[in-house]
């Protein structure tokens, strides 16, 4: 049975044998380069979908770190405004035009280092004014 589908397939001839064979190959070639495109093409949509949700989350972590930053900046711009304040009304006072500080003025400054200013907990040292 199997030589009988040889000699169907060679008719006898060596030529048409080899080109059988040629072609056989060239179809399983082609097929198997097809299935490494779409096994290509499904990892690349896999990488793609996976750059995504990487991004998103990046885009999650900057947000949540710019609302902790903005947060911070304002809890340490009302405080150097509540310092500020009491510095002005303090430093008005006539004894400030021969000592540097007085009883009010070392009280403040030793009430601020107590609580902490926001800006001095973060070793950022007293914020500049606005």
């Amino acid at each position: 049975m199997i030589a009988g589908a040889i000699a169907f397939l060679t008719g006898g001839n060596f030529t048409r044998l080899v080109g059988t064979l040629l072609s056989g190959i060239a179809i399983g070639a082609a097929g198997a380069w097809k299935v490494q495109t779409w096994r290509h093409g499904h990892e690349q949509a896999e990488r793609i979908e996976r750059a995504g949700r990487d991004l998103v989350r990046q885009v999650e972590n900057r947000d949540r770190a710019t609302s902790a930053y903005l947060k911070e900046d304002d809890d340490a711009e009302q405080a150097h405004q509540a310092i500020a304040s009491s510095a002005d009304a303090i430093s008005g006072r006539p004894e400030y035009q021969r000592e540097c500080f007085g009883a009010d003025g070392l009280q403040q400054l030793r009430g601020a280092i107590r609580n902490g200013a926001p800006a001095a907990r973060a070793g950022q040292g007293v914020p500049p004014p606005p």
